[in-house]
């Protein structure tokens, strides 16, 4: 089964797709092969108190399947981050942006609203009467 994934970085260039395969082990194994490439050879076996003094301090290998993973090397393509966008910029830009929903979609919200809670709703809502009403301070976790 095929997941679509998105990979956020400012080391990505925008709008690119891969049509690769990777899978979870595809960020173990971009990590190993920029940190530690000798991770991901599969060890000789040697015995004794030299294999002992070999492995101390390097990664243990994590198997087959993160050695063959694909890595996210070749999306991380750029050679310098791009600068993160302007906090207060985003910040106008999602109020603009919500400014301009058209009214319907905020009676729709209020409906949602008014739907009956579902079980864990009314014990997570339980839950925090009791821990108010035992001096739990309000809007803390």
């Amino acid at each position: 089964m095929r997941v679509p994934a998105l990979i956020v970085s400012p080391w990505i260039e925008p709008g690119s797709v891969s049509h690769k395969l990777f899978d979870h082990t595809s960020i173990i194994k971009t990590i190993l092969l920029r940190f530690c490439p000798d991770a991901l050879e599969k060890p000789k076996l040697h015995h004794g108190l030299l294999a002992r003094l070999r492995r101390l301090g390097h990664p243990r290998y994590l198997g087959e399947r993160v050695a063959h993973a694909n890595d996210l090397g070749e999306l991380l393509a750029s050679t310098e981050p791009r600068p993160a966008p302007d906090r207060y910029a985003l910040i106008q830009d999602a109020s603009a942006h919500a400014a301009s929903r058209p009214k319907g979609a905020a009676i729709e919200q209020d409906a949602l609203a008014r739907q009956p809670m579902t079980d864990l709703q009314i014990r997570i809502a339980a839950a925090n009467r009791e821990l108010r009403r035992l001096g739990h301070p309000a809007g803390r976790p």
